[in-house]
């Protein structure tokens, strides 16, 4: 299946649940919320040390490559600013991208091959990604063939 256009609006019920049912029970985080705004993905909840440490993480999404970039911007940690907590939430998110198809983690940068995605739940397809864009509550996504 080749995609020649196609506009989609996800909502950010959605996608929360989405990070939510995709983080696996070991990851250490806990109460994840996602909110979409003009700025990009913001991603809070809490990583468990001895205690639950609140953090707040800023994604910018764009296009790079026919794949989804979704570049960390900012992380708090318990309303500061993260140091070496960024490196663990990081490393955490490198070990989950790694046991799914089509996910990677190129330094601070999360990178989604939809293609690759698609294909290995048995819905092989070329999305011809053009444009990600987050607005206030929504996610929009635009394919568009080249030509």
């Amino acid at each position: 299946m080749e995609i020649h256009a196609l506009r989609i609006v996800i909502s950010e019920q959605w996608l929360c649940r989405l990070a939510v049912d995709a983080m696996p029970p070991d990851a250490g985080m806990r109460d994840v919320r996602v909110r979409l705004a003009a700025e990009g993905v913001y991603v809070y909840g809490s990583y468990q040390m001895l205690v639950g440490v609140p953090f707040e993480m800023l994604w910018e999404l764009s296009v790079r490559a026919g794949k989804i970039a979704a570049k960390l911007a900012d992380v708090k940690v318990a309303r500061l600013g993260a140091g070496l907590l960024k490196s663990t939430l990081l490393g955490q998110l490198a070990g989950m991208a790694a046991k799914i198809e089509g996910l990677s983690l190129q330094e601070d940068t999360l990178l989604v091959d939809l293609d690759r995605l698609l294909a290995s739940k048995g819905y092989p397809a070329r999305t011809n990604l053009r444009l990600v864009r987050c607005t206030e509550g929504s996610l929009l996504i635009e394919s568009q063939a080249p030509g």
